[in-house]
C-alpha cells in the first residue's frame, strides 16, 4: 500500500513536471490533484482517481484496473490496458490512440476521443457528453440524455442512441445503428453494414451526390418512405454505398442531394427531370431538390 509520505513524494515530483512511473508494487488508490500527472508503464492493482487538471498516461506495458476522472482530469491511453469501466465526469477527458479499454462511461460534459486501440465492451455517453471516433474499434456505443457522437473513421459494431442525442457520421463504419426518441442522425460518409433502424420521433438526413431507391422505398418530396436498400454516392464523390433501411418508424428519413439535377433519383438527367423543374417553376416557398430546386 502507498504510505501517505510516499503519496506526498509522488505529488511533489508531479508538481515540478516529473512523470511518475507507477510500478507493479502499487497496492492502493492513486489520487492525483491540481496539475499532477502520472505515467503507468506496468501493472497497478487498485483504482486511479483524477481531480482538477491532473493527467494520467497509460503506455505500452501499463495496466490500470479501474479509473475515475473528475473536474478537468485527463486520461490518455497510448497503449496498455484499462480494466473495469473507467468513468469520466464533469469536464474530464479521455483520449485513446492505442491499447485496450474494457468499457467506458462518460457523463456530464466529459469528452471522449478514440483514434485507435480497442474498446471491447460498451462506450456509454450520458448527460451531454461528447464522443468522437476517428479510428480504432468500439464494440458498442450507447448514448442517452442529450449526448453527441461524431464518427469519421474506425469500426463501431453497434450504435444505439436514445432521447435527444445527436449522431454525425462522415466516415468509418457502423454495423447496426438504432436511433430513438428525439435523436438526430446526419450522415454524409461511411458505411452502415447491418441496417439502420429509426424509431419514434428520430430524424435522419442523408447528404448525397446521387442515390438509388431499392424495392420497398419511395419518396414523398425529400422524405424517404418504406424500407429497403438505399444506395448511392456521398456528396464528396469519394465513395459509393448501400444501406439497408430496416426500420422507418421515426419522424422522417430525408435525402438531401447536392451537385446534380437528377430530380427523380433514377440516375439519369433527362427530360423527366426537366419536366419536374418545369412543373414547379417559379415556386417561391417550400420547394426542395425533388421539386427542381437544385440549390435548396
Amino acid at each position: 500500500m502507498f504510505s501517505s509520505s510516499r503519496l506526498k513524494w509522488f505529488a511533489l515530483l508531479a508538481a515540478v513536471g516529473v512523470n511518475l512511473a507507477v510500478t507493479a508494487d502499487a497496492r492502493a488508490d492513486v489520487i492525483l490533484w491540481n496539475d499532477e500527472q502520472v505515467t503507468v508503464s506496468s501493472a497497478i492493482t487498485d483504482t486511479l482517481i483524477l481531480y482538477d487538471e491532473s493527467r494520467a498516461f497509460v503506455v505500452p506495458g501499463g495496466s490500470v484496473p479501474s479509473l475515475y476522472a473528475y473536474n478537468s482530469g485527463t486520461l490518455n491511453v497510448l497503449g496498455g490496458s484499462v480494466g473495469w469501466p473507467p468513468h469520466a465526469y464533469n469536464s474530464s477527458r479521455v483520449t485513446m490512440s492505442d491499447g485496450t479499454i474494457s468499457s467506458l462511461h462518460a457523463y456530464d460534459s466529459s469528452t471522449v476521443d478514440v483514434s485507435g486501440g480497442t474498446i471491447s465492451g460498451y462506450l456509454r455517453g450520458y448527460t451531454s457528453s461528447a464522443v468522437d471516433i476517428s479510428g480504432g474499434s468500439v464494440e458498442h456505443v450507447e448514448l442517452d440524455d442529450a449526448s453527441r457522437v461524431s464518427i469519421s473513421g474506425g469500426a463501431t459494431f453497434t450504435l444505439t442512441a436514445y432521447d435527444s442525442n445527436a449522431v454525425e457520421m462522415s466516415g468509418g463504419s457502423v454495423g447496426l445503428l438504432q436511433i430513438l426518441g428525439d435523436t438526430t442522425l446526419d450522415i454524409w460518409g461511411g458505411r452502415i453494414d447491418n441496417g439502420l433502424h429509426s424509431y419514434s420521433s428520430s430524424v435522419v438526413t442523408f447528404t448525397v451526390k446521387d442515390f438509388r431507391l431499392g424495392g420497398g422505398l419511395a419518396l414523398d418530396g425529400d422524405r424517404l418512405l418504406g424500407t429497403g436498400i438505399l444506395s448511392g454516392q456521398w456528396a464528396d464523390g469519394t465513395e459509393r454505398w448501400a444501406i439497408d433501411i430496416a426500420t422507418n418508424d421515426g419522424a422522417g428519413i430525408f435525402v438531401s442531394v447536392v451537385g446534380t439535377a437528377d430530380a427523380n433519383g433514377d440516375g439519369v438527367v433527362d427530360d423527366a427531370d426537366a419536366s419536374i423543374l418545369g412543373a414547379y417553376w417559379q415556386t417561391s416557398t417550400g420547394a426542395t431538390w425533388r421539386h427542381g430546386d437544385f440549390n435548396a
